[in-house]
C-alpha cells in the first residue's frame, strides 16, 4: 500500500515536471525543485517488516524462463528501458527477492497476478495467494488488519 502511494506521488511529480513551460525563466526554480524531488522519489526504497516471512511455494520442476519477460516487466514498471543481467535458462523456485518484486508489482496495481507471475515458474493463483499473505502480514504488523 505504501509503495503504491509513493509511486503515485512520483508519477504526479514527474507529470508536473514534464508539463512545465521550459521557456519561462520564472519557473526555473520550480523546475529545479521538481527535478530534485523526482530524483529523490526515484531513489526511495520501501522495506517490508523484517518479522514477516513469506513461505515460498513448493519447488516446481525445472522450467524455462525467458530472460526478456522480467526485463520487460521492469521496463514497463519504471516507464523506460531496463538493462538486466542475463538469467539462467533453467530455474527451480524463484528467489524471495524475485517473489517480493512480483508481489510489489501486484500491490502497486501496475500488474495483474498473471502478468507478474510470468517467468517466475509459479501460477497466477500461487502468486495471488502470496500477495494476500504478504498484505495480511504487513497489515497485521502495523496493527491494521
Amino acid at each position: 500500500m505504501a509503495f503504491r502511494h509513493l509511486f503515485r506521488y512520483f508519477e504526479q511529480v514527474n507529470t508536473e515536471l514534464t508539463t512545465l513551460d521550459e521557456d519561462s525563466e520564472d519557473r526555473a526554480l520550480k523546475r529545479a525543485q521538481l527535478w530534485m524531488l523526482r530524483q529523490d522519489l526515484a531513489g526511495f526504497m520501501l522495506l517490508g517488516d523484517p518479522a514477516a516471512r513469506l513461505r515460498p511455494p513448493a519447488p516446481v520442476k525445472a522450467a524455462t524462463r525467458p530472460a526478456a519477460s522480467l526485463q520487460a516487466q521492469v521496463a514497463d514498471f519504471f516507464g523506460g528501458t531496463a538493462v538486466m543481467p542475463a538469467a539462467p535458462a533453467v530455474t527451480a523456485a524463484p528467489s524471495i527477492d524475485r517473489l517480493e518484486q512480483a508481489i510489489g508489482l501486484v500491490l502497486a496495481g501496475s500488474h495483474s497476478p498473471a502478468r507478474a507471475a510470468q517467468g517466475l515458474g509459479i501460477s497466477a493463483d500461487d502468486l495471488a495467494a502470496l500477495v494476500s499473505t504478504y498484505r495480511r502480514g504487513g497489515r497485521a504488523a502495523i496493527g491494521r488488519d
